[in-house]
């Protein structure tokens, strides 16, 4: 699972938990603890197999370089901001049949 997926997921829960949702959406935080535990547990274990030689070996990987990891980000943060940056645009503006603008009031 990617970070960005999960991500998206944390957020779509969070958004379902303000108090301003509906009482039907609402989920309680302790709900949650189970889904961040797994959350951390999965990228334990990727880092453990990623950077144990041993287990490297057997499932025939190697670990990324820092300068490797910050071209990761470079990709990845663009992707975010725009997705935001829609998120907002989604949020603050609806568009009718003739797809003009109208603001929310």
């Amino acid at each position: 699972m990617s970070l960005y997926s999960v991500y998206n997921l944390l957020e779509r829960l969070a958004q379902k938990s303000f108090p301003t949702a509906s009482k039907n959406l609402q989920y309680p935080y302790s709900a949650l603890i189970p889904l961040l535990g797994a959350i951390f547990l999965s990228f334990t274990l990727h880092f453990v197999i990623l950077y144990t030689p041993f287990l490297s070996l057997i499932f025939q990987i190697t670990p990324l370089s820092f300068s490797e990891w910050v071209a990761v980000f470079k990709f990845s943060i663009p992707v975010l901001l725009v997705d935001e940056f829609l998120k907002f645009l989604s949020r603050n503006f609806i568009y009718d049949f003739n797809h003009t603008q109208k603001k929310i009031q």
